[in-house]
């Protein structure tokens, strides 16, 4: 059994003071290592708390600073902001997923997209339980309401990525893209397909997500992001 280690380093990354330090240990604890210690609780509770959290300060915040976009442009800003990619993209850029408490054996789920983007959602989770909604909104500031901004600076971004696909396609290829989605137990896959052509693969917690990753990878194919 791994010896509990401090998180000191992680409440600098995050800004916090925590209160109630368990809450953040179990925020960190993948079902692997729950496995081997039955006492113990993983995030997975959290994350379900946190993704509430999440998209509903994610939708004031693009409400009240984009008060003037239509709510399909909205709707864009949020799902590509807040999709399992850009989550997981957060959480590696600033270490955190060093952090996650898994099974000796499998520590490249550090690096797995979809258990960085949980991570996202019981952190926020565990900060809002433990410290109150204002440092649940000082942490969304910190790591993904500037981003959103950023991504709303360029007005290719708020087109839906499966938009911009279809109109790179469209003169070359006169049928619309398909897509093909298959859940696997909580993940969604998605391939982007036209005429038996794959041109780009995705995976989501959404088949929503699955979709708008699959023709993401297909614009990064084309070097278009």
């Amino acid at each position: 059994m791994k010896k509990k280690y401090s998180l000191n380093k992680l409440f600098n990354i995050l800004k916090i003071q925590p209160k109630n330090i368990k809450i953040y240990y179990q925020a960190l604890t993948h079902k692997t290592y729950v496995n081997e210690n039955k006492h113990l609780e993983s995030y997975e509770k959290l994350e379900f708390i946190g993704d509430s959290i999440l998209q509903m300060y994610s939708s004031l915040y693009i409400y009240k600073k984009f008060k003037n976009e239509n709510e399909g442009v909205m709707s864009i800003l949020r799902a590509n902001n807040v999709s399992s990619n850009s989550l997981a993209q957060i959480i590696k850029e600033n270490k955190i997923n060093e952090f996650l408490i898994c099974s000796n054996n499998v520590d490249e789920l550090k690096n797995n997209n979809k258990i960085c983007s949980d991570m996202f959602e019981s952190l926020l989770a565990a900060i809002y339980i433990d410290l109150g909604p204002k440092e649940a909104e000082k942490f969304l500031n910190k790591f993904l309401f500037k981003k959103i901004t950023q991504t709303a600076k360029n007005k290719n971004n708020l087109k839906d990525p499966k938009t911009q696909l279809q109109e790179l396609l469209q003169p070359i290829i006169k049928n619309p893209i398909q897509y093909i989605c298959v859940q696997k137990n909580d993940l969604w896959n998605c391939k982007a397909v036209c005429l038996n052509n794959t041109y780009g693969v995705g995976k989501g917690k959404t088949k929503k997500d699955a979709e708008i990753n699959a023709s993401k990878n297909a614009l990064k194919t084309f070097k278009i992001k």
